[in-house]
């Protein structure tokens, strides 16, 4: 960009960095966003959901979940959207006890951005009774959880 004199700013970078992770080239939107940071710009949380979607879309977990701790060092809590899609991910990936752990963080945070929603457990049903167990029953718990919260 400076090449051809403009001066890139944080949206101009998320759009290379939506570009490159929609092309599957997460490792190239990951030196993006690292370059970013080095030439002074912040990430917004539309940075920081679309690397953790581009890392949930090529299985890079452990990338996925180190953006989501980096968020809050770069000022950005994480809202439901994130907490969603990690949700949706862990589910996908058959980890109970990551997806459990963070509706819990979703319920303990003071933010309402992060509270679970209509969207959080949807996929967390979903995933349930498409999961090789099959597990029906935690799915109609599920929806316990849902009335309870009045959703």
């Amino acid at each position: 960009m400076k090449e051809v004199g403009c001066c890139p700013n944080t949206s101009s970078y998320n759009v290379v960095i939506h570009l490159f992770g929609e092309k599957n080239e997460i490792g190239v939107a990951k030196c993006s966003m690292d370059e970013m940071v080095s030439i002074g710009l912040y990430l917004d949380m539309i940075t920081c959901i679309t690397m953790i979607k581009g890392f949930c879309n090529s299985n890079h977990l452990d990338d996925e979940h180190a953006v989501f701790c980096d968020m809050r060092n770069h000022g950005c809590s994480p809202n439901v959207v994130v907490y969603s899609t990690l949700v949706d991910e862990a589910c996908k990936s058959e980890s109970l006890g990551m997806t459990l752990e963070l509706l819990d963080e979703m319920e303990r945070d003071k933010n309402d951005c992060s509270k679970p929603n209509v969207v959080t457990y949807t996929s967390l049903i979903q995933n349930l009774c498409e999961s090789q167990e099959g597990q029906a029953k935690e799915a109609l718990g599920v929806l316990d959880w849902m009335r309870a919260d009045a959703l």
